[in-house]
This record gives C-alpha cells, sequence and structure tokens, in this order.
C-alpha cells in the first residue's frame, strides 16, 4: 500500500526486495521497519547518497552509518510531539515532549477513551492507521522534527548531504 501511494505521488520506480544487500545497493531512497533487534544496515550496504529512513525500533541502521558515511542521510522515524507540556518521568533519549510513536498511539486511544490497541502484531489494519493519525491530528498530536542518531536534522546537514550527492553523480569525488 505505501508503495502504491509513494508510486501514484511521485511516479517513482519502486521495487520491493527481500535480499537486503541486493535491495540496499542501488536504493536511492530506504524505508526500512523491521523487527529484527537492531543494526542490520551497514555503512556499506549504502548506496552514495541514499535516504534512508529508519522507522524501526531498535533502529535498523547501525551508528557507523553517521561516522563513515557524512554522504548518506539517515531519518529516524516513528517519534511524536505530544501536546502540553507532558512529563514522561523517563528519559527516552528524545527532547522533552517527543514520544516513540507506539507511545502516542496509547495515548491518543486513551484520550478518545478507547481502549483497544491499532498497532499490536503483523497484521495491520490499514483503516486503523489513517484513523489513529486523524484521532492524533484532533488531539494535538503531530510528527516531531527529524532527527537521526540522538542527534537533530538541520537544514545544513540536508544541503550538505545534497551537496555530496551532486559531487558524487558528477564523479566528482567517492565516499565510503
Amino acid at each position: 500500500v505505501l508503495a502504491e501511494q509513494i508510486h501514484s505521488e511521485s511516479r517513482t520506480a519502486l521495487a520491493i526486495e527481500m535480499d537486503l544487500a541486493r535491495a540496499l545497493e542501488s536504493a536511492d531512497v530506504v524505508i526500512t521497519a523491521t523487527s529484527s533487534g537492531g543494526g542490520i544496515i551497514q555503512a556499506k550496504h549504502l548506496m552514495p547518497g541514499a535516504i534512508v529512513c529508519d522507522l524501526a525500533v531498535p533502529h535498523d541502521v547501525c551508528r557507523e552509518v553517521a561516522k563513515l558515511r557524512p554522504d548518506v542521510l539517515v531519518i529516524e522515524g516513528g517519534v511524536v510531539q505530544v501536546p502540553g507540556n507532558p512529563r514522561f518521568n523517563f528519559d527516552f533519549g528524545y527532547p522533552p515532549g517527543v514520544a516513540l510513536a507506539c507511545m502516542a498511539e496509547t495515548m491518543v486511544l486513551t484520550m478518545e477513551n478507547r481502549f483497544e490497541d491499532f498497532s499490536i502484531g503483523r497484521g495491520l489494519d490499514f483503516d486503523k492507521v489513517d484513523e489513529i493519525e486523524r484521532l492524533a491530528q484532533r488531539n494535538g498530536f503531530r510528527l516531531a522534527g527529524f532527527r537521526a542518531f540522538d542527534q537533530p536534522i538541520t537544514t545544513e546537514r540536508i544541503e550538505e548531504v545534497r551537496a555530496l550527492r551532486e559531487e558524487q553523480r558528477r564523479g566528482l569525488k567517492v565516499i565510503g
């Protein structure tokens, strides 16, 4: 469903691949959301200039990517800005008021007096995904800013990756 939406909105060529190494070696954009336990995507796997949206918790992209691959942009997904001034009484490694989407789902459903889950397990109901998005917006939840490896992603960082990618495409520099 996500692949169909991306294709219809961007006219981008898409491929769904089950062989990780083969998929990553030629992917400009990677969206990863496994339950692998973390660290399955290494710096050597990614093509120059790749953009990776890592939705997994624990994250699929190894921390070494940040150190070894300045030409790759990793964005950690699945983080939400919670409305108001919540106190979680625990440091999840995010700025104040930012929570994992799985936690936000529970908060949203509780605010709606709905004592059920929408996304436990592998069989996601896409109608429920649309509904939780609508409920979250109604209750003031929104996507948090871009982050990767415990740091915010700045506009300057995005421009740096863009410039490195252009240099590589013109054959001026190879990183990796």
